[in-house]
């Protein structure tokens, strides 16, 4: 799942919207009833700004959704940011940094697998 809608999150801060708190509600509801499942949260963003900046503020996105999921019963949770350094799009379009400014939830085990 990846959430690249503009606006889920303020710019240049790592606070989530109403907006993204809908889009975390509804994954947060799909993801409770499997409590021993494993979830990575993985934060981007486009090139605007200096590169340690832009891996901070993907990092402290990522923490942020991470402590979300975790407040509403999603306890295994990883995050992680990467800053400018796996854009999707191409940096020199607004659609393209649109699409690079994104938060990526992934299942890392399932735990019916084992």
């Amino acid at each position: 799942l990846s959430i690249r809608r503009q606006r889920q999150m303020c710019i240049r801060d790592r606070r989530l919207t109403a907006q993204s708190k809908q889009v975390l509600d509804g994954v947060i509801t799909q993801l409770l009833p499997f409590p021993e499942i494993q979830i990575g949260i993985a934060a981007h963003t486009d090139n605007r700004g200096a590169d340690a900046y832009n891996m901070q503020l993907s990092q402290d996105r990522a923490a942020s959704v991470r402590a979300y999921f975790q407040r509403f019963g999603v306890k295994n949770v990883q995050s992680q940011g990467f800053g400018e350094t796996q854009p999707i799009g191409d940096n020199n379009t607004p659609q393209g940094r649109a699409n690079n400014r994104r938060v990526e939830i992934k299942v890392l085990s399932d735990e019916c697998s084992g």
